[in-house]
């Protein structure tokens, strides 16, 4: 397995190279052009508590996808400058939602864990974009997670329902 992990550092803001062939596969960016060499990367510490864990006392697997989800949250504030809910305002968007999501499961973590996300865009499409989330305990990989979420707008027609919008060029130039 190809691996471009750099060495973690001690700065909050690195940046996110292209990775893993079978990650491109995986979402389905095969032949097509990739924005994502030199991307905006942010760290994020999580705190494991009690509530995280099942009866075996390691994280529940569905935690992880919620960690994500923030770290996701917390990238974009990273990058834009403001929180989610100021995005959809500004943008007029109805949210990013996840379309499409898998994790790698390498090893535990536990109650009492302090482990560490770093998160980065992989692609941008016109109106999606994939992520990849890599939970350390200390040094170690423990949890990969991609994600595919797309830019949505409430449809005029139907309130209720939402469809994809390309995503504004000056939010792509925030993560670069």
């Amino acid at each position: 397995m190809l691996s471009v992990y750099r060495k973690r550092t001690s700065t909050v803001q690195t940046r996110c190279v292209n990775w893993l062939a079978w990650s491109r596969l995986l979402l389905g960016h095969i032949g097509r052009h990739n924005h994502t060499s030199n991307m905006l990367t942010n760290r994020r510490e999580i705190q494991i508590e009690w509530g995280d864990c099942d009866p075996f006392g390691i994280v529940f697997f569905p935690r992880y996808f919620e960690y994500f989800d923030a770290c996701t949250n917390a990238l974009f504030h990273r990058a834009l400058g403001y929180p989610k809910a100021e995005m959809l305002r500004r943008f007029r968007i109805a949210g990013i939602p996840l379309v499409q999501a898998s994790c790698n499961f390498i090893m535990p973590s536990s109650f009492g864990d302090l482990v560490t996300v770093e998160s980065c865009v992989t692609h941008w499409g016109k109106s999606s974009f994939s992520l990849n989330h890599k939970l350390f305990r200390g040094e170690i990989l423990a949890v990969e997670g991609l994600e595919k979420r797309v830019w949505t707008i409430r449809d005029a027609g139907d309130p209720a329902k939402v469809k994809s919008q390309p995503i504004p060029k000056e939010v792509i130039e925030k993560f670069a």
